[in-house]
Formats: C-alpha cells, structure tokens, sequence
C-alpha cells in the first residue's frame, strides 16, 4: 500500500475511476503515511481520520454504482492547512456590585 503514496494524482485518479482501487484503501495508505512521518515533523496538528474514513465509505458506496461517473478528483484524500493570524485581545470583566 505505501507505493500508493508515490503515484501522481492522475494515476490514483485513473485507479479509483476504473474501480481498480477503492476511496477507503487509498486513505488508509495516507493515514499510514502520516501516522509514521507526522510525529517527525508535526505538518499536522488535528486529524479526524474517522470522519475521514466515513467520507471514503461513501464515496465508496457510490463508486458501487456503475452509472456513476466520478470527477476527476473524485476520492482524492486531501490536507487543507489554515493560516490564521490572531491579534492579542485584552478583555477586562469588572462586576458591578
């Protein structure tokens, strides 16, 4: 499975749309990767690898029909990172008596 994490985009794609590889075992494969590289280099703060994986089922389940045509990206795992910047906010609760 970790070779699944070598292919380009286009070849996982091509896999998944020809149901010769499912959303779930491609995750899985990510989700090995991250849990064996994230502990080095701490890329990711928060997982929801169960959300994840519930998403993948569906997409699976979908993938059952045969008159379903995926899109191109169609269960292609994805990291979305989020950069926010925060000003410092002082607050100062005074009780009325």
């Amino acid at each position: 499975m970790s070779e699944l994490n070598q292919c380009s985009v286009k070849t996982l794609s091509q896999l998944i749309r020809g149901r010769e590889l499912t959303v779930s075992e491609l995750l899985d494969s990510f989700i090995c990767e991250i849990e064996r590289v994230n502990p080095k280099i701490n890329a990711l703060i928060h997982t929801d690898f169960r959300a994840a994986r519930q998403a993948a089922f569906a997409a699976d389940q979908k993938l059952k029909d045969s008159n379903f045509v995926p899109g191109e990206l169609f269960g292609i795992p994805f990291t979305a990172k989020i950069y926010m910047l925060f000003q410092t906010i002082l607050l100062l609760l005074v009780q009325k008596d």
